[in-house]
């Protein structure tokens, strides 16, 4: 609980930076040395003092990913093969606020090296009322996208937080939940998921990615028009080559009478 005041207990970051510095740090164990290890424990006093503050249910939460970071830490495949499009539930660790933390549904979205790109989603009403649904709430916030239960894979009405994509390691997944479905499909939500993600991530070069769109889609319809006139005079120069060679046929035909 820290000291007889009840302050935390102070955790001297320059002890800690002189261990980081040291070349012999790399190859020995905590255990061998009381220079991390005492200001770790100071972190640990201060740690229990600040965890029996925290609601009960996020205790059991960080609970949990301490325990999975112990037994998975190394880890760096899941037990199960791992397909884009796949959701599972995946312990994404403590973090800081505003990001997605514990155990949360991800959708894998692509493989990056050994590492996957995942966007979490989550069941809070909050923020499911509050996301952008194409038909029911076309007006609600983009960063966050609503899905229906049963819509496109998804076990239960969620929202996909978009604005939290982010790589993680294949030992972050728990157990796979199901899959998204059509992922080729350039209309479906996983396509939609993607493009949105490019789009709030790198909006310059999604700008200039639309910009040469709508030019690749302009020289498609000028060449379509081009293409089109080139059969019509194709054609023309066919039946004026079929006419010529009517007309021959019958000269001939004539120069044979006459003869």
């Amino acid at each position: 609980m820290g000291n007889a005041t009840n302050r935390p207990n102070h955790v001297d970051f320059s002890n800690l930076d002189k261990v980081l510095d040291n070349p012999l740090a790399k190859k020995r164990k905590a255990k061998e040395s009381s220079d991390s290890l005492g200001e770790f424990m100071f972190s640990l006093s201060n740690f229990i003092a600040y965890a029996g503050e925290l609601r009960e249910d996020e205790l059991a939460n960080l609970t949990k990913s301490l325990q999975n970071w112990m037994i998975r830490r190394n880890f760096t495949t899941c037990l199960v093969p791992v397909d884009i499009g796949d959701i599972f539930f995946a312990d994404l660790g403590m973090t800081y606020k505003l990001e997605s933390s514990y155990p949360h549904p991800v959708v894998v979205l692509e493989k990056v090296g050994n590492l996957l790109l995942v966007v979490p989603t989550t069941t809070s009403n909050d923020i499911v009322n509050s996301a952008y649904h194409p038909e029911s709430n076309k007006t609600g916030i983009k960063y966050f996208r609503k899905v229906e239960k049963d819509e496109d894979g998804f076990d239960e009405t969620c929202a996909i937080l978009l604005s939290n994509a982010s790589t993680i390691n294949a030992g972050r997944l728990l157990k796979k939940q199901s899959c998204m479905k059509n992922i080729n499909d350039d209309k479906s939500i996983f396509k939609e998921i993607k493009n949105s993600i490019f789009q709030f991530f790198m909006p310059r070069e999604f700008r200039k990615y639309e910009k040469l769109q709508e030019e690749h889609n302009k020289l498609k319809e000028d060449y379509n028009v081009l293409k089109k006139k080139s059969e019509e005079s194709l054609d023309e120069v066919s039946n004026a080559l079929i006419e010529l060679d009517r007309i021959d046929r019958l000269n001939k035909k004539n120069i044979q009478k006459s003869g």
